[in-house]
Protein backbone atom coordinates (compact mmCIF):
# COMPACT_ATOMS: atom_id res chain seq x y z
CA UNK A 1 0.00 0.00 0.00
CA UNK A 2 1.31 3.29 -0.93
CA UNK A 3 1.43 6.21 1.68
CA UNK A 4 2.08 9.64 1.63
CA UNK A 5 3.87 11.27 4.86
CA UNK A 6 2.87 14.24 6.19
CA UNK A 7 3.21 15.96 10.06
CA UNK A 8 -0.55 14.98 10.43
CA UNK A 9 0.50 11.32 9.50
CA UNK A 10 3.76 11.31 11.93
CA UNK A 11 1.19 13.02 14.92
CA UNK A 12 -1.27 10.20 14.36
CA UNK A 13 0.95 7.76 14.63
CA UNK A 14 2.85 9.00 17.78
CA UNK A 15 -1.22 9.70 18.78
CA UNK A 16 -1.07 5.49 18.50
CA UNK A 17 2.39 4.83 19.79
CA UNK A 18 1.62 6.86 23.21
CA UNK A 19 -1.77 5.34 23.28
CA UNK A 20 -1.05 2.05 23.13
CA UNK A 21 1.79 2.35 25.81
CA UNK A 22 -0.50 4.31 27.96
CA UNK A 23 -3.31 0.90 27.16
CA UNK A 24 -0.19 -1.39 28.55
CA UNK A 25 0.55 0.10 31.53
CA UNK A 26 -2.96 0.83 32.92
CA UNK A 27 -3.50 -2.89 31.56
CA UNK A 28 -0.54 -4.31 33.92
CA UNK A 29 -1.86 -2.28 36.83
CA UNK A 30 -5.38 -3.71 36.00
CA UNK A 31 -6.19 -5.31 39.78
CA UNK A 32 -5.21 -1.57 41.39
CA UNK A 33 -8.43 0.16 40.55
CA UNK A 34 -11.93 -0.74 38.94
CA UNK A 35 -11.50 2.27 36.61
CA UNK A 36 -8.32 1.00 35.09
CA UNK A 37 -9.79 -2.13 33.04
CA UNK A 38 -11.89 0.21 31.19
CA UNK A 39 -9.95 2.75 30.64
CA UNK A 40 -7.75 0.58 28.94
CA UNK A 41 -10.07 -0.93 26.82
CA UNK A 42 -11.25 2.93 25.91
CA UNK A 43 -7.27 3.65 25.31
CA UNK A 44 -6.81 0.57 22.88
CA UNK A 45 -9.62 1.86 20.84
CA UNK A 46 -8.30 5.17 20.57
CA UNK A 47 -5.07 4.05 19.57
CA UNK A 48 -6.81 2.40 16.76
CA UNK A 49 -8.84 5.21 15.90
CA UNK A 50 -5.24 6.82 15.60
CA UNK A 51 -4.32 4.70 12.85
CA UNK A 52 -7.42 4.83 11.10
CA UNK A 53 -6.83 8.60 10.78
CA UNK A 54 -3.47 8.16 10.35
CA UNK A 55 -3.80 5.85 7.33
CA UNK A 56 -6.87 7.98 6.03
CA UNK A 57 -4.02 11.06 6.16
CA UNK A 58 -1.26 9.39 4.84
CA UNK A 59 -3.18 7.12 1.69
CA UNK A 60 -2.96 7.63 -1.81
CA UNK A 61 -5.71 6.01 -3.55
CA UNK A 62 -9.28 7.02 -3.10
CA UNK A 63 -10.46 3.91 -1.91
CA UNK A 64 -7.91 3.64 0.73
CA UNK A 65 -8.89 6.95 2.05
CA UNK A 66 -12.54 6.28 1.87
CA UNK A 67 -12.08 2.89 3.55
CA UNK A 68 -10.09 4.42 6.32
CA UNK A 69 -12.44 7.35 6.84
CA UNK A 70 -15.25 4.37 7.28
CA UNK A 71 -12.92 2.55 10.00
CA UNK A 72 -12.39 6.08 11.71
CA UNK A 73 -16.37 6.60 11.86
CA UNK A 74 -16.72 3.25 13.09
CA UNK A 75 -13.70 3.53 15.84
CA UNK A 76 -15.36 6.79 17.00
CA UNK A 77 -18.56 5.20 17.72
CA UNK A 78 -16.50 2.24 19.76
CA UNK A 79 -14.16 5.28 21.87
CA UNK A 80 -17.77 7.36 22.23
CA UNK A 81 -18.94 4.15 24.11
CA UNK A 82 -15.95 2.95 26.16
CA UNK A 83 -15.78 6.94 27.24
CA UNK A 84 -19.17 6.80 28.31
CA UNK A 85 -18.55 2.85 30.36
CA UNK A 86 -15.58 4.46 31.84
CA UNK A 87 -17.52 7.18 33.34
CA UNK A 88 -19.35 4.68 35.00
CA UNK A 89 -16.81 3.30 36.36
CA UNK A 90 -15.53 6.26 37.14
CA UNK A 91 -18.28 7.02 39.24
CA UNK A 92 -18.32 3.71 40.85
CA UNK A 93 -22.04 2.92 38.90
CA UNK A 94 -20.47 -0.75 37.89
CA UNK A 95 -23.36 -2.57 39.59
CA UNK A 96 -25.82 0.23 37.65
CA UNK A 97 -23.74 -1.59 34.52
CA UNK A 98 -25.39 -4.81 34.25
CA UNK A 99 -25.76 -7.13 31.13
CA UNK A 100 -29.27 -5.73 29.52
CA UNK A 101 -28.29 -2.05 29.90
CA UNK A 102 -24.22 -2.74 28.47
CA UNK A 103 -26.31 -4.17 25.65
CA UNK A 104 -28.18 -0.80 25.56
CA UNK A 105 -25.45 1.26 25.76
CA UNK A 106 -23.49 -0.34 22.76
CA UNK A 107 -27.20 -1.13 20.70
CA UNK A 108 -26.88 2.78 19.09
CA UNK A 109 -22.55 2.47 18.77
CA UNK A 110 -23.36 -0.77 16.70
CA UNK A 111 -26.52 0.52 15.19
CA UNK A 112 -24.04 4.16 13.67
CA UNK A 113 -21.75 0.88 13.13
CA UNK A 114 -23.62 -0.51 10.30
CA UNK A 115 -25.16 3.06 9.09
CA UNK A 116 -21.38 3.80 8.18
CA UNK A 117 -20.95 0.43 6.93
CA UNK A 118 -23.48 0.45 4.41
CA UNK A 119 -22.87 3.80 3.23
CA UNK A 120 -22.10 3.08 -0.08
CA UNK A 121 -25.71 2.08 -1.33
CA UNK A 122 -27.66 4.63 0.89
CA UNK A 123 -25.25 7.30 1.21
CA UNK A 124 -26.59 8.57 4.46
CA UNK A 125 -23.38 9.02 6.53
CA UNK A 126 -21.59 11.33 3.26
CA UNK A 127 -23.38 12.48 0.81
CA UNK A 128 -20.59 12.58 -1.47
CA UNK A 129 -16.94 12.57 -1.46
CA UNK A 130 -15.12 14.50 -3.68
CA UNK A 131 -11.06 16.15 -4.31
CA UNK A 132 -10.47 18.58 -2.22
CA UNK A 133 -8.65 22.00 -4.23
CA UNK A 134 -5.10 22.00 -4.46
CA UNK A 135 -4.89 19.10 -2.08
CA UNK A 136 -4.50 15.35 -2.11
CA UNK A 137 -7.00 15.06 0.13
CA UNK A 138 -11.07 14.34 -0.15
CA UNK A 139 -13.68 16.41 0.68
CA UNK A 140 -16.62 14.31 2.70
CA UNK A 141 -20.07 15.79 2.32
CA UNK A 142 -21.62 15.55 5.62
CA UNK A 143 -25.20 13.60 5.46
CA UNK A 144 -27.94 13.87 7.78
CA UNK A 145 -26.81 10.14 9.49
CA UNK A 146 -23.21 11.72 10.03
CA UNK A 147 -25.25 14.55 11.78
CA UNK A 148 -27.16 11.49 13.88
CA UNK A 149 -23.81 10.20 14.31
CA UNK A 150 -22.47 13.55 16.08
CA UNK A 151 -25.59 13.76 17.83
CA UNK A 152 -24.90 10.28 19.65
CA UNK A 153 -21.07 11.15 20.16
CA UNK A 154 -22.21 14.30 22.41
CA UNK A 155 -24.87 12.83 24.51
CA UNK A 156 -22.34 10.03 25.39
CA UNK A 157 -19.70 12.28 25.99
CA UNK A 158 -21.65 14.76 27.93
CA UNK A 159 -23.84 12.25 29.88
CA UNK A 160 -20.39 10.68 30.97
CA UNK A 161 -18.68 14.04 31.71
CA UNK A 162 -22.69 15.09 33.73
CA UNK A 163 -22.09 12.09 35.77
CA UNK A 164 -18.71 13.16 36.75
CA UNK A 165 -19.38 16.50 37.77
CA UNK A 166 -22.62 15.51 39.95
CA UNK A 167 -20.06 13.09 41.80
CA UNK A 168 -17.90 15.51 42.31
CA UNK A 169 -20.27 17.65 44.27
CA UNK A 170 -20.52 14.94 46.58
CA UNK A 171 -16.66 14.45 47.02
CA UNK A 172 -14.13 16.11 49.32
CA UNK A 173 -12.23 19.13 48.53
CA UNK A 174 -9.46 17.07 47.44
CA UNK A 175 -11.27 14.54 45.31
CA UNK A 176 -14.05 17.04 43.72
CA UNK A 177 -10.39 19.16 42.73
CA UNK A 178 -9.53 15.51 40.65
CA UNK A 179 -13.36 14.65 39.28
CA UNK A 180 -13.28 18.82 38.34
CA UNK A 181 -10.27 18.03 36.34
CA UNK A 182 -12.04 15.08 34.58
CA UNK A 183 -15.08 17.16 33.60
CA UNK A 184 -12.58 20.12 32.13
CA UNK A 185 -10.49 17.51 30.27
CA UNK A 186 -13.55 16.16 28.58
CA UNK A 187 -13.82 19.38 26.80
CA UNK A 188 -11.35 19.43 23.50
CA UNK A 189 -13.01 15.68 22.20
CA UNK A 190 -16.36 18.00 22.59
CA UNK A 191 -14.99 21.11 21.03
CA UNK A 192 -12.85 19.67 18.19
CA UNK A 193 -15.95 17.20 17.16
CA UNK A 194 -18.16 20.28 16.90
CA UNK A 195 -15.15 22.00 15.06
CA UNK A 196 -15.33 19.17 12.20
CA UNK A 197 -18.82 19.28 11.91
CA UNK A 198 -18.84 22.84 11.50
CA UNK A 199 -15.93 22.19 8.87
CA UNK A 200 -13.57 24.73 10.61
CA UNK A 201 -11.02 22.18 10.40
CA UNK A 202 -8.52 21.17 7.39
CA UNK A 203 -10.51 18.74 4.93
CA UNK A 204 -9.01 14.97 5.50
CA UNK A 205 -7.44 15.67 8.90
CA UNK A 206 -7.93 13.40 11.70
CA UNK A 207 -8.10 15.80 14.99
CA UNK A 208 -10.60 13.84 17.46
CA UNK A 209 -8.29 11.09 18.22
CA UNK A 210 -5.49 13.40 18.88
CA UNK A 211 -7.93 14.92 21.54
CA UNK A 212 -8.86 11.78 23.03
CA UNK A 213 -5.81 11.53 23.59
CA UNK A 214 -5.04 14.55 25.56
CA UNK A 215 -8.22 13.26 27.09
CA UNK A 216 -6.77 9.99 28.60
CA UNK A 217 -3.37 11.77 29.28
CA UNK A 218 -5.09 14.15 31.31
CA UNK A 219 -7.92 11.55 32.78
CA UNK A 220 -4.94 9.23 34.15
CA UNK A 221 -2.60 12.14 35.35
CA UNK A 222 -5.28 13.23 37.91
CA UNK A 223 -5.97 9.31 39.21
CA UNK A 224 -2.09 9.69 39.56
CA UNK A 225 -2.12 12.62 41.56
CA UNK A 226 -5.14 13.13 43.52
CA UNK A 227 -5.13 9.06 44.28
CA UNK A 228 -8.57 8.75 44.29
CA UNK A 229 -7.76 5.07 43.02
CA UNK A 230 -4.43 4.96 44.14
CA UNK A 231 -3.29 4.32 40.55
CA UNK A 232 0.20 4.87 39.58
CA UNK A 233 0.78 7.61 36.72
CA UNK A 234 0.09 6.15 32.94
CA UNK A 235 0.23 9.14 31.11
CA UNK A 236 3.00 9.82 28.40
CA UNK A 237 5.30 12.23 29.90
CA UNK A 238 5.39 9.19 33.02
CA UNK A 239 6.29 6.63 30.15
CA UNK A 240 9.26 9.37 29.47
CA UNK A 241 10.33 10.97 32.40
CA UNK A 242 10.10 7.54 34.77
CA UNK A 243 12.29 5.65 31.93
CA UNK A 244 15.48 4.27 32.99
CA UNK A 245 17.09 4.86 30.05
CA UNK A 246 18.32 8.29 29.20
CA UNK A 247 16.53 9.94 26.56
CA UNK A 248 18.02 13.24 25.04
CA UNK A 249 16.74 14.78 22.24
CA UNK A 250 18.85 17.18 19.22
CA UNK A 251 17.75 19.78 17.08
CA UNK A 252 19.99 19.85 13.75
CA UNK A 253 22.70 21.59 15.13
CA UNK A 254 23.48 19.02 17.59
CA UNK A 255 22.59 20.81 20.46
CA UNK A 256 20.47 18.81 23.03
CA UNK A 257 16.47 20.55 23.53
CA UNK A 258 15.07 17.91 25.51
CA UNK A 259 16.54 14.95 28.31
CA UNK A 260 14.68 13.16 30.68
CA UNK A 261 16.13 13.47 34.34
CA UNK A 262 17.76 9.20 33.27
CA UNK A 263 19.78 11.63 30.79
CA UNK A 264 20.79 13.90 32.90
CA UNK A 265 21.57 11.88 35.69
CA UNK A 266 23.88 9.83 33.51
CA UNK A 267 25.74 13.11 32.08
CA UNK A 268 25.66 14.47 35.46
CA UNK A 269 27.96 12.05 37.05
CA UNK A 270 30.74 13.10 35.15
CA UNK A 271 30.05 16.22 33.57
CA UNK A 272 28.87 18.83 36.61
CA UNK A 273 31.82 18.99 38.70
CA UNK A 274 33.84 20.84 35.86
CA UNK A 275 31.20 22.67 33.61
CA UNK A 276 27.48 22.48 35.45
CA UNK A 277 27.97 24.85 39.01
CA UNK A 278 24.33 24.01 40.10
CA UNK A 279 23.14 20.83 41.41
CA UNK A 280 20.57 18.43 39.92
CA UNK A 281 16.95 19.93 39.61
CA UNK A 282 13.89 19.79 37.18
CA UNK A 283 13.58 23.20 36.72
CA UNK A 284 17.04 23.61 36.53
CA UNK A 285 18.85 22.06 34.17
CA UNK A 286 21.50 24.07 32.52
CA UNK A 287 22.51 20.97 29.79
CA UNK A 288 19.25 21.99 27.90
CA UNK A 289 20.73 23.93 24.70
CA UNK A 290 23.77 22.78 25.06
CA UNK A 291 25.80 21.28 22.18
CA UNK A 292 26.17 17.33 22.69
CA UNK A 293 29.94 18.16 22.13
CA UNK A 294 29.86 19.59 26.11
CA UNK A 295 27.53 17.29 27.50
CA UNK A 296 29.09 14.36 26.25
CA UNK A 297 32.78 15.95 26.30
CA UNK A 298 33.93 12.59 28.65
CA UNK A 299 32.39 10.20 26.54
CA UNK A 300 34.27 10.72 22.47
CA UNK A 301 33.16 6.98 21.94
CA UNK A 302 29.40 8.18 22.55
CA UNK A 303 29.66 10.93 21.43
CA UNK A 304 31.05 10.13 17.67
CA UNK A 305 28.17 7.82 17.42
CA UNK A 306 25.62 10.53 18.16
CA UNK A 307 26.63 12.28 15.76
CA UNK A 308 25.85 9.42 13.13
CA UNK A 309 23.90 10.29 10.01
CA UNK A 310 21.77 7.20 9.94
CA UNK A 311 19.82 4.91 12.63
CA UNK A 312 21.93 2.87 14.31
CA UNK A 313 22.05 1.31 17.25
CA UNK A 314 25.78 -0.13 19.04
CA UNK A 315 27.04 -1.43 21.98
CA UNK A 316 29.71 1.10 23.09
CA UNK A 317 32.39 0.27 25.74
CA UNK A 318 33.90 3.31 27.54
CA UNK A 319 37.54 2.64 29.33
CA UNK A 320 37.39 3.55 32.85
CA UNK A 321 36.88 2.38 36.16
CA UNK A 322 35.01 0.59 36.48
CA UNK A 323 34.18 0.17 33.05
CA UNK A 324 31.35 0.86 31.40
CA UNK A 325 28.78 -0.55 28.90
CA UNK A 326 26.71 1.42 27.50
CA UNK A 327 24.03 0.35 24.24
CA UNK A 328 23.04 3.09 22.28
CA UNK A 329 20.24 4.09 19.73
CA UNK A 330 20.50 6.76 17.25
CA UNK A 331 16.62 7.72 15.25
CA UNK A 332 16.83 10.24 12.81
CA UNK A 333 13.64 12.59 13.16
CA UNK A 334 12.39 13.54 9.84
CA UNK A 335 9.42 15.41 8.34
CA UNK A 336 7.05 15.03 5.76
CA UNK A 337 9.74 15.90 3.18
CA UNK A 338 12.49 13.61 4.35
CA UNK A 339 14.76 16.40 5.45
CA UNK A 340 16.09 15.77 9.33
CA UNK A 341 15.13 17.57 11.65
CA UNK A 342 16.80 16.26 14.88
CA UNK A 343 18.09 12.87 16.68
CA UNK A 344 16.32 10.87 19.21
CA UNK A 345 19.16 9.27 21.48
CA UNK A 346 18.62 6.71 24.06
CA UNK A 347 21.12 5.24 26.19
CA UNK A 348 20.94 2.58 28.00
CA UNK A 349 23.58 1.40 30.68
CA UNK A 350 24.23 -2.54 30.35
CA UNK A 351 27.37 -2.57 32.28
CA UNK A 352 25.60 -5.01 34.59
CA UNK A 353 24.23 -7.41 31.34
CA UNK A 354 27.28 -7.08 29.91
CA UNK A 355 29.38 -8.22 32.86
CA UNK A 356 26.91 -11.41 33.94
CA UNK A 357 27.43 -12.09 29.75
CA UNK A 358 30.87 -12.36 30.01
CA UNK A 359 31.06 -14.11 33.33
CA UNK A 360 28.29 -16.59 31.71
CA UNK A 361 30.56 -16.98 28.61
CA UNK A 362 33.54 -17.57 30.73
CA UNK A 363 30.81 -19.97 33.08
CA UNK A 364 30.62 -21.81 29.76
CA UNK A 365 33.32 -22.15 28.29
CA UNK A 366 34.80 -23.90 31.74
CA UNK A 367 32.03 -26.36 31.96
CA UNK A 368 32.90 -26.90 27.80
CA UNK A 369 36.62 -27.44 29.31
CA UNK A 370 35.42 -29.70 32.47
CA UNK A 371 33.13 -31.80 30.46
CA UNK A 372 35.70 -32.40 28.07
CA UNK A 373 38.13 -33.09 30.77
CA UNK A 374 35.45 -35.44 32.64
CA UNK A 375 34.91 -37.14 28.92
CA UNK A 376 38.55 -37.64 28.61
CA UNK A 377 38.92 -38.80 32.39
CA UNK A 378 36.13 -41.66 31.85
CA UNK A 379 37.47 -42.81 29.14
CA UNK A 380 40.69 -43.67 30.49
CA UNK A 381 39.10 -45.02 33.34
CA UNK A 382 36.60 -46.67 31.37
CA UNK A 383 39.79 -48.15 29.30
CA UNK A 384 41.48 -49.16 32.26
CA UNK A 385 38.51 -50.91 33.88
CA UNK A 386 38.02 -52.91 31.08
CA UNK A 387 41.54 -53.79 31.05
CA UNK A 388 41.43 -54.51 34.89
CA UNK A 389 38.20 -57.07 34.12
CA UNK A 390 40.12 -58.72 31.17
CA UNK A 391 43.26 -59.32 33.50
CA UNK A 392 41.13 -60.07 35.89
CA UNK A 393 39.24 -62.23 33.86
CA UNK A 394 42.77 -64.22 32.79
CA UNK A 395 43.36 -63.80 36.07
CA UNK A 396 40.77 -66.43 36.79
CA UNK A 397 41.42 -67.93 33.96
CA UNK A 398 44.70 -68.95 34.99
CA UNK A 399 43.80 -69.87 38.30
CA UNK A 400 41.37 -72.67 37.43
CA UNK A 401 43.05 -73.38 33.71
CA UNK A 402 46.37 -75.78 33.20
CA UNK A 403 49.07 -73.39 31.82
CA UNK A 404 50.01 -76.43 29.12
CA UNK A 405 47.01 -78.06 28.28
CA UNK A 406 44.46 -75.62 28.82
CA UNK A 407 42.66 -78.02 30.68
CA UNK A 408 41.19 -77.29 34.03
CA UNK A 409 43.58 -77.48 36.80
CA UNK A 410 43.47 -80.06 39.69
CA UNK A 411 41.95 -77.20 42.03
CA UNK A 412 39.43 -76.56 40.05
CA UNK A 413 38.58 -80.16 39.58
CA UNK A 414 38.04 -80.82 42.99
CA UNK A 415 35.73 -78.11 43.88
CA UNK A 416 33.26 -78.82 40.94
CA UNK A 417 33.47 -82.49 41.50
CA UNK A 418 32.35 -81.88 45.36
CA UNK A 419 29.62 -79.92 43.87
CA UNK A 420 28.39 -82.72 40.92
CA UNK A 421 28.89 -84.93 43.52
CA UNK A 422 26.51 -83.10 45.57
CA UNK A 423 24.03 -82.68 43.58
CA UNK A 424 24.04 -86.47 41.83
CA UNK A 425 22.78 -87.67 45.74
CA UNK A 426 20.44 -85.19 46.24
CA UNK A 427 18.77 -86.29 43.27
CA UNK A 428 19.81 -89.74 42.88
CA UNK A 429 21.23 -88.93 39.25
CA UNK A 430 24.48 -90.59 38.01
CA UNK A 431 27.67 -89.61 37.94
CA UNK A 432 30.75 -90.87 36.64
CA UNK A 433 34.29 -90.52 36.84
CA UNK A 434 37.46 -91.46 34.44
CA UNK A 435 41.30 -91.04 35.51
CA UNK A 436 44.16 -91.47 32.06
CA UNK A 437 47.72 -92.10 32.78
CA UNK A 438 49.36 -91.83 29.76
CA UNK A 439 51.47 -95.69 29.06
CA UNK A 440 55.78 -95.64 29.37
CA UNK A 441 55.33 -91.56 29.38
CA UNK A 442 59.00 -91.35 31.14
CA UNK A 443 60.39 -93.39 28.24
CA UNK A 444 58.87 -90.02 25.68
CA UNK A 445 60.65 -87.55 27.88
CA UNK A 446 63.64 -89.38 27.90
CA UNK A 447 64.08 -90.09 23.95
CA UNK A 448 62.84 -87.40 22.63
CA UNK A 449 62.90 -84.64 25.61
CA UNK A 450 60.77 -82.61 27.95
CA UNK A 451 59.52 -80.59 24.72
CA UNK A 452 58.08 -83.57 23.00
CA UNK A 453 56.28 -85.14 26.00
CA UNK A 454 54.78 -81.56 26.60
CA UNK A 455 53.38 -81.61 23.49
CA UNK A 456 52.11 -85.08 23.44
CA UNK A 457 50.17 -84.08 26.50
CA UNK A 458 48.88 -81.10 24.66
CA UNK A 459 47.90 -83.23 21.55
CA UNK A 460 46.02 -85.49 24.27
CA UNK A 461 44.06 -83.04 25.60
CA UNK A 462 42.76 -81.55 22.17
CA UNK A 463 42.06 -85.54 22.25
CA UNK A 464 39.70 -85.04 25.02
CA UNK A 465 38.45 -81.63 24.28
CA UNK A 466 36.85 -83.83 21.15
CA UNK A 467 35.56 -86.13 22.96
CA UNK A 468 34.16 -84.55 25.87
CA UNK A 469 30.37 -82.74 26.50
CA UNK A 470 29.80 -79.22 27.32
CA UNK A 471 28.77 -80.42 30.93
CA UNK A 472 31.35 -82.80 31.50
CA UNK A 473 34.59 -81.20 33.74
CA UNK A 474 37.97 -82.41 32.38
CA UNK A 475 41.11 -81.31 33.93
CA UNK A 476 44.99 -82.05 34.06
CA UNK A 477 45.38 -84.03 37.32
CA UNK A 478 49.13 -84.01 37.66
CA UNK A 479 51.85 -84.75 35.42
CA UNK A 480 50.86 -87.04 32.67
CA UNK A 481 47.20 -87.94 34.88
CA UNK A 482 44.02 -87.03 33.76
CA UNK A 483 40.43 -87.18 35.37
CA UNK A 484 36.80 -86.20 33.62
CA UNK A 485 33.88 -86.25 35.20
CA UNK A 486 30.64 -87.24 33.43
CA UNK A 487 27.37 -85.78 35.21
CA UNK A 488 24.65 -87.58 34.03
CA UNK A 489 26.06 -90.70 32.55
CA UNK A 490 26.15 -94.43 33.93
CA UNK A 491 28.90 -96.90 34.16
CA UNK A 492 28.48 -98.57 31.52
CA UNK A 493 27.85 -95.21 28.87
CA UNK A 494 31.37 -93.97 30.76
CA UNK A 495 33.31 -97.71 30.00
CA UNK A 496 32.28 -96.64 26.14
CA UNK A 497 33.40 -93.04 25.96
CA UNK A 498 36.60 -93.67 27.54
CA UNK A 499 37.22 -96.72 25.15
CA UNK A 500 36.11 -94.32 22.49
CA UNK A 501 38.75 -91.60 23.61
CA UNK A 502 40.92 -94.73 23.77
CA UNK A 503 40.78 -96.04 20.49
CA UNK A 504 41.05 -92.27 19.05
CA UNK A 505 44.29 -91.48 21.10
CA UNK A 506 46.16 -94.52 19.41
CA UNK A 507 45.20 -93.53 16.45
CA UNK A 508 46.87 -90.26 16.83
CA UNK A 509 50.05 -89.49 15.17
CA UNK A 510 51.94 -87.04 17.21
CA UNK A 511 54.83 -84.95 15.36
CA UNK A 512 57.29 -83.37 17.19
CA UNK A 513 60.10 -81.54 14.79
CA UNK A 514 61.30 -84.85 12.88
CA UNK A 515 59.77 -87.56 14.88
CA UNK A 516 56.98 -89.18 14.58
CA UNK A 517 55.30 -90.75 17.98
CA UNK A 518 52.43 -92.30 18.70
CA UNK A 519 51.15 -92.87 22.54
CA UNK A 520 48.45 -95.00 24.20
CA UNK A 521 47.12 -94.71 27.79
CA UNK A 522 45.48 -97.13 30.71
CA UNK A 523 42.15 -95.29 32.34
CA UNK A 524 39.99 -96.71 35.68
CA UNK A 525 36.11 -96.17 35.64
CA UNK A 526 34.04 -95.56 38.02
CA UNK A 527 29.99 -94.25 38.72
CA UNK A 528 27.68 -93.33 41.10
CA UNK A 529 25.31 -95.01 41.99
CA UNK A 530 27.74 -98.18 42.08
CA UNK A 531 30.07 -96.50 44.60
CA UNK A 532 27.77 -95.35 47.95
CA UNK A 533 30.74 -93.92 49.55
CA UNK A 534 31.65 -90.40 49.47
CA UNK A 535 34.04 -88.32 46.88
CA UNK A 536 37.30 -89.40 48.26
CA UNK A 537 36.35 -92.34 48.07
CA UNK A 538 35.04 -92.65 44.61
CA UNK A 539 38.55 -91.23 43.18
CA UNK A 540 40.11 -93.44 45.71
CA UNK A 541 38.86 -96.42 43.75
CA UNK A 542 38.75 -95.12 40.08
CA UNK A 543 42.64 -94.86 40.97
CA UNK A 544 42.94 -98.34 42.39
CA UNK A 545 40.90 -99.25 38.75
CA UNK A 546 44.05 -97.75 37.13
CA UNK A 547 46.43 -99.35 38.37
CA UNK A 548 44.95 -102.39 37.79
CA UNK A 549 44.66 -101.23 34.43
CA UNK A 550 48.64 -100.92 34.45
CA UNK A 551 49.69 -104.28 35.62
CA UNK A 552 47.39 -105.90 33.06
CA UNK A 553 49.58 -104.23 30.42
CA UNK A 554 48.21 -100.96 29.60
CA UNK A 555 46.52 -99.25 26.46
CA UNK A 556 43.05 -100.54 28.36
CA UNK A 557 40.17 -99.26 30.83
CA UNK A 558 39.30 -100.56 33.59
CA UNK A 559 36.11 -100.29 35.76
CA UNK A 560 35.05 -100.92 39.06
CA UNK A 561 32.80 -104.48 40.03
CA UNK A 562 29.24 -103.89 40.60
CA UNK A 563 28.94 -106.42 43.88
CA UNK A 564 29.82 -105.89 47.24
CA UNK A 565 33.23 -107.45 47.36
CA UNK A 566 35.71 -105.79 49.53
CA UNK A 567 37.21 -101.94 48.76
CA UNK A 568 40.73 -103.88 47.67
CA UNK A 569 38.90 -106.03 45.29
CA UNK A 570 36.27 -103.77 43.59
CA UNK A 571 37.93 -104.24 40.33
CA UNK A 572 37.30 -105.90 37.55
CA UNK A 573 40.00 -106.69 34.38
CA UNK A 574 38.72 -106.47 30.70
CA UNK A 575 39.45 -108.06 28.29
CA UNK A 576 43.35 -107.58 27.47
CA UNK A 577 44.25 -105.26 24.87
CA UNK A 578 47.52 -104.92 22.64
CA UNK A 579 49.68 -102.75 25.25
CA UNK A 580 52.45 -100.98 23.37
CA UNK A 581 53.97 -97.88 22.44
CA UNK A 582 55.83 -97.25 19.63
CA UNK A 583 58.83 -94.75 19.84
Amino acid sequence: MLLRENPYFAILCLTTVVSGCVAFMAWVRRAEAPATRPFTWLMVAIAFYAVAGAMSTASVSEQSIVFWAKAEAILSSAVTALFFTFTLHFTHRREWLTFQRRCWVWALPIFNMMLVCTDTWHHWVWKSIEPAANSHLLTFQNGLAYLWLAAWFYVYVITGSLLVARAAMKLDKIYRQQAITVVVSAAPPVLVGTLYVLEMVPSGISLLPMSFLFTGLVYFTSLFRFRLFDLLPIARDTLIEKMGDSVLVLDNSDRVIDMNPAAWQFTYRMTAAADFSLPYSPDNNQMLGQPVNKVLSKWPSLLRHCKGEQNTEVLVSICQEPPLHINLRLRLLCDRNHRITGKLIVIRDVTEFYQTQLELKETNEIQHKTQLELKRTNNLLTERLEKIESLQEQLQERAVRDGLTQLFNRRYFEEALMAEFSKAKRYGTPLSVILVDLDNFKRVNDTYGHQAGDCALQVFADVIRHHVRTSDIACRYGGEEFIIALPGMTLAEAYQRAETLRRAFRKTVIQYKQYTIQATFSAGVGALPEWGGDQDGLISIVDKALYTAKQSGRDRVVTIQLNNLPPDAHLLNQEPQTSNICL
